[in-house]
């Protein structure tokens, strides 16, 4: 069963199916489902902002561009198609942080209003642009409020909520809300109606709101409001109803009453985020977060209240946990109305129940409380986008977190703006504005997408290809790495053999006994020890083509000292090696010097008989070793006519030791052979000259 499993996992097929699916899995390779890419930008620094709106519901948007035109005043321009429709111009300036228009149709006529919001001196008014053929203005400068004061220019933003029926009589009225900062006033919702040129106002309140969230929860055909408010300590110890020195859950009727007595929630730098959910018995409940900071422990919490306010169940929790959201919302489209949607920055998104239960569904991390949500592809699902905790790029995911891709837009002054572009029976299009660039880009089904199985199983095949490539590569260098070694075996053979050979074993124990036969047993016993340096010698690197330079130069000088011994009269030797060499750190292969110094002595000393020399000396020159094998015999062109009886082996066996040397080793090993000559040209003998690299590379398996 395990040799089976075995070769299952290491066949190539199997081998290529696994590594195909990790890339398929981890790394897209391409054929990601949807795909987004720029298709065309511009810059301004007129302060210009560009969203998309389809106004006359025909299906294809128009072009809603609010800038600041030259006498410094509010712009609004419109483009349907490639026609420009015209500039209006209204008094004020926008609020920077805030969005800068609402789109509705308060009258039901398929035709949408442009609303307007403009900051004049300390007040605030509301200006409506009503779409046609012929755009024309139908409310201008309608006074909303007055702004609190402040140390230096009012500072507010406003909250945009919907353009619906709030009363009753088939027409919608605007809903938005005005939360001051340190200017303090106004902290109210407003309800405007247009038909009537009335303004209905939620109850004074020092409340920071931070987020109204409009869902009808009871009997009556109104939306009802719900507020997320944050303790900003504006009004210190100022005295002032419901103090922003705490944070509140506060809830509207559609008549703008408190829907109950705000729930107070005292201490500093806290917040209150709140979503309807529905609860048990299909009953519509809050579900809150209160956080405070870390310097306040074991006080924040999540809890359920009913439609009067009371708290009915709840958890608290440490700070520090990531059970704590500073923001709760409604769940995105396509999840049960009894889940809320949590969100924390650089931890991720999870899901809430009736019953306070937390479940992480997305660790994307992310650097805004609020993520966007916007339906870029008309699915009727919003997309989600998120900014990258690099702030050079957003993310874009589906609605259950799937499919991330990545948006080529990094954090400006403020909060990107997006819209959806309608181009008619052509897909939808993302527009983005910045600070100070506007981008639109096409997002939607990847066109790869469907041939994915074409390039799944190209990235298969070009992965047992490959994979096939380096097993046949492998097999090749084993082959290789194999007929080395069997060369290799067989060189160590042939090299014990060269460095003894039967007639100098018999000839050298012949003297020895000789010396013995003539009662001189010094001599024996000298003639004895350099025989067994060499058989020691032999048999210690038998196993080995190279050894160190002393090993060779002692092995060398036992053979001299037993042919010496021999042939007293014939020869005389000399081994010299520099003081800068050490014969002990430097290897070199064996039998190099040795065979030289046989060939020297055997086929041209010997034949002299009488008067013959011969020098060995190593040195260091550059990055090589020189070994030089210098003789004065009869020269290589007469010893070649006295050969008859050589085979040559010992040369052949060096030169192959040469060649598997030279394919291991970056600089090569070489020889060099020169014939001698006299005054009168005749042949004085033969000088050998070996370079080996002081880096020889000697484990060349």
């Amino acid at each position: 069963m395990l040799r089976h499993l075995t070769n299952i996992v290491l066949n190539p097929i199997s081998q290529a199916l696994l590594i195909a699916v990790l890339i398929i899995l981890f790394i897209p390779a391409g054929v990601d489902k949807y795909s987004i890419d720029q298709v065309d930008m511009s810059s301004s620094f007129d302060k210009s902002q560009i969203i998309f709106a389809d106004l006359d519901h025909d299906g294809t948007s128009e072009r809603i561009q609010t800038f600041y035109n030259l006498s410094g005043n509010v712009a609004i321009a419109l483009v349907k198609g490639i026609f420009t429709l015209g500039q209006w111009n209204f008094r004020g300036v926008y609020e920077e942080l805030s969005p800068r228009l609402m789109i509705g149709d308060f009258n039901h006529d398929k035709l949408d209003e442009i609303y307007i919001f403009t900051q004049v001196s300390d007040s605030i008014k509301l200006n409506v642009l009503q779409f046609s053929e012929d755009p024309e203005i139908i409310l201008k400068d309608r006074f909303i409020v007055k702004l609190g004061p402040n140390l230096q220019d009012p500072d507010f933003l406003i909250h945009t909520g919907d353009v619906t029926d709030m009363n009753g009589d088939g027409k919608g009225e605007v809903v938005f809300a005005i939360n001051a900062g340190h200017s303090r006033q106004p902290r109210n919702v407003f309800i405007y109606d247009i038909v009537r040129d009335s303004l209905l106002t939620s109850p004074f309140s020092g409340a920071f709101i931070g987020k109204i969230i409009l869902e009808n929860v009871d009997d009556d055909p109104f939306p009802e409001f719900l507020l997320n408010t944050y303790a900003s300590s504006n009004y210190n110890e100022d005295p002032v109803a419901y103090s922003d020195t705490s944070s509140w859950l506060m809830a509207l009727d559609h008549t703008l009453g408190f829907l109950f007595e705000p729930v107070e929630f005292p201490g500093p730098t806290g917040g209150c985020a709140a979503s309807f959910i529905k609860g048990d018995k299909g009953k519509m409940k809050i579900i809150s977060s209160v956080v405070y900071g870390s310097n306040i422990p074991d006080t924040s919490m999540l809890f359920l209240a009913d439609l009067k306010g009371k708290i009915l169940r709840k958890r608290i929790i440490e700070s520090s946990s990531p059970d704590v959201f500073p923001t709760i919302g409604p769940a995105p489209s396509g999840y049960p109305d009894n889940i809320a949607f949590g969100t924390k920055m650089k931890q991720g998104f999870f899901l809430i129940d009736s019953n306070l239960v937390v479940k992480q569904i997305s660790n994307e991390l992310f650097e805004r409380w609020n993520p966007l949500t916007i339906d870029i592809d008309q699915d009727h699902e919003n997309e989600i986008i998120l900014l990258k905790p690099d702030h050079q790029k957003h993310l874009i995911l589906r609605n259950d977190f799937s499919h991330p891709i990545e948006l080529d837009f990094p954090i400006q002054s403020i909060n990107i703006l997006c819209s959806t572009k309608l181009n008619g029976s052509h897909p939808p299009q993302l527009s983005v504005q910045g600070d100070r660039v506007w981008k639109l880009f096409d997002y939607g089904i990847n066109p790869l997408w469907r041939f994915r199985f074409l390039i799944w199983a190209g990235i298969y095949l070009t992965l047992l290809a490959f994979i096939m490539m380096i097993r046949k590569l492998y097999s090749l260098q084993l082959k290789k790495k194999y007929e080395t070694e069997k060369k290799i075996s067989a060189l160590q053979l042939s090299s014990v053999k060269a460095q003894m050979e039967p007639h100098f074993i018999m000839n050298t124990i012949n003297t020895i006994g000789s010396s013995i036969y003539r009662k001189n047993p010094d001599e024996a016993y000298k003639l004895l020890l350099n025989f067994s340096g060499m058989v020691r010698s032999l048999l210690l690197s038998s196993d080995k083509l190279s050894r160190s330079l002393k090993e060779e130069l002692d092995f060398v000088k036992n053979y001299l000292d037993l042919e010496l011994s021999r042939f007293p009269e014939v020869f005389v030797f000399n081994i010299n090696v520099d003081e800068e060499v050490d014969p002990e750190i430097y290897s070199i292969p064996k039998m190099i010097i040795q065979l030289h110094t046989e060939n020297a002595l055997k086929h041209g000393l010997l034949p002299k008989q009488s008067g013959g020399r011969l020098d060995i000396s190593v040195k260091r020159i550059e990055e090589y070793l020189l070994i030089i094998i210098t003789d004065n015999g009869i020269g290589r062109n007469l010893a070649s006519r006295n050969m008859s009886q050589s085979t040559g082996k010992g040369m052949k066996i060096l030169a192959q030791l040469f060649e598997t040397y030279n394919k291991q080793n970056k600089e090569p090993l070489k020889q060099e052979i020169d014939d001698l000559y006299d005054e009168k040209n005749n042949p004085a003998g033969t000088k050998v000259r070996i370079y080996i690299p002081v880096d020889f590379n000697k484990d060349i398996f």
